[in-house]
Order: structure tokens, then C-alpha cells, then sequence
């Protein structure tokens, strides 16, 4: 459940970057996204368009707070809740 909540959690952030895409194409494959969560492309997604953001400092610090670290623990997190959830390890 931890695992769904937090996938779920992303989607949000995943509808506010879809918004803010100005080209087409790029804008189809983030609603193909939304439409049919993929969460290795979603991730990949949030990170190629926060990255260039953080970097030119479009995002200060005090907003961004070291998100691509967090990210990815979050992307961990969700796939390890998976896999606990359809594939228990029995001791």
C-alpha cells in the first residue's frame, strides 16, 4: 500500500510538468504517461526536466532542497513496496 500511495503521490507532479511543456510531441508522451503510468519513464521524465531547471538555478535551492536525490529514494522505495506486494519473500 506504501508503494501505491507514494506512485500515486507522483502523479501530480507528473500533471504539472505535462501542463508546462510547451512542445507537442514531448507534451503527448507525458499525457501517454499520465494516461498509462510507466514509473521508470515517469521518473526519467521529472528528472531530464527538473535537472536543467536546478542547474541553471531557474530553481532556487530553497525550493528544490536536493530533489533528485529524493527522487530516486522514492523511486527505490516504490519498486522495492512492488516487489515485496506481488513477490513476498517467505523466510
Amino acid at each position: 500500500m506504501i508503494g501505491a500511495a507514494a506512485e500515486k503521490a507522483i502523479l501530480p507532479l507528473l500533471q504539472a510538468i505535462t501542463d508546462s511543456i510547451s512542445s507537442p510531441s514531448s507534451k503527448s508522451k507525458a499525457t501517454q504517461l499520465l494516461d498509462r503510468p510507466n514509473l521508470p519513464e515517469i521518473f526519467d521524465l521529472i528528472t531530464k526536466t527538473l535537472n536543467p531547471l536546478i542547474k541553471a538555478k531557474t530553481i532556487p535551492y530553497s525550493v528544490h532542497q536536493g530533489c533528485a536525490e529524493h527522487l530516486l529514494s522514492l523511486f527505490e522505495m516504490i519498486c522495492v513496496q512492488r516487489n515485496d506486494a506481488i513477490h513476498p519473500i517467505t523466510g
